[in-house]
């Protein structure tokens, strides 16, 4: 997998590598806390399409002299299936996605197959049904009521130790809008990363209306929601003095809703945990 860089010059950046790792254990005990701050009460659920309350759309132009893009993303993405809430179906999509690499994860269910450089995920099987039921009852069965954080963690880990594979957490947030030089260390290993917003936006990606010219529609939603990203585009702006006055970091994500569609966390957003559950067996 190869990161993909679309520039006229070269841009240097430095950056401090942190994390901090946890094994998940096979057991119904919460696992120990990676930050003692989280709010229990904080509950990510569906309301309308993308979780939360569409709030505002907002239309962005920005003028530039040049600018500079540097875009990866995970082959062969991840798939669109459906849970009963937004916390099941990001964790029953990435669950899935590792089912390539561990069948027994989801036993009897064909993941799908590549064709030359594309990957054809499986329709929804009976497989990924009783997937997503379990994952409900070990995340608290509280249905649409949505999960939260520590209840999709431990639901998620004692699922997949259920079946011999052991899932690594690690932490990839910055900040309330930033992300650590591990995530993009995660989405070039090939490790997708899940995403516990707070107020967030949606938007089709970065479009070019015409040459040092940008336009952004974003959507602005309220409320929680579960996505997982399995990529990235960073999009530097330089002026006619060849200053960097702008970037903005868009994530490719798997929406929750039946659809794949892209995130700017700088923007309109608020970031509570952003994290990776790398599995080994």
């Amino acid at each position: 997998m190869k990161t993909k860089r679309i520039t006229t010059f070269t841009l240097a950046m430095v950056f401090t590598l942190c994390s901090v790792t946890m094994l998940l254990m096979p057991t119904t005990m919460n696992p120990t806390r990676i930050n003692a701050s989280v709010d229990e009460e904080t509950r990510y659920k569906d309301f309308v399409a993308f979780g939360g309350t569409p709030v505002q759309n907002i239309i962005e132009h920005i003028q530039y002299s040049r600018r500079e893009i540097v875009m990866n993303t995970i082959f062969p993405g991840l798939p669109n299936y459906s849970g009963i809430n937004c916390g099941v179906t990001g964790a029953g999509n990435k669950i899935a996605f590792y089912n390539i690499q561990f069948p027994e994860l989801i036993p009897g269910h064909n993941p799908g197959f590549q064709l030359g450089a594309n990957w054809f995920w499986s329709p929804t099987t009976p497989q990924i049904r009783a997937m997503m039921d379990e994952l409900d009852v070990r995340m608290g069965g509280r249905g649409p009521g949505g999960v939260t954080f520590w209840e999709y963690v431990a639901g998620f880990a004692n699922f997949t130790v259920s079946r011999g594979v052991t899932p690594t957490l690690d932490t990839v947030r910055a900040g309330n809008n930033a992300v650590l030089p591990s995530f993009f260390t995660a989405i070039a290993n090939g490790v997708p990363v899940s995403l516990f917003l707070n107020g967030y936006n949606t938007t089709n990606g970065p479009s070019i209306h015409s040459t040092g010219h940008d336009i952004r529609v974003l959507t602005r939603h309220s409320g929680g929601h579960i996505m997982i990203a399995f990529g990235y585009q960073r999009v530097y702006y330089f002026d006619h003095n060849d200053n960097l006055f702008r970037q903005d970091l868009y994530l490719r994500v798997s929406s929750g809703f039946g659809t794949t569609t892209w995130t700017r966390i700088n923007t309109h957003s608020i970031l509570d945990h952003a994290i990776t559950l790398h599995m080994t067996r």
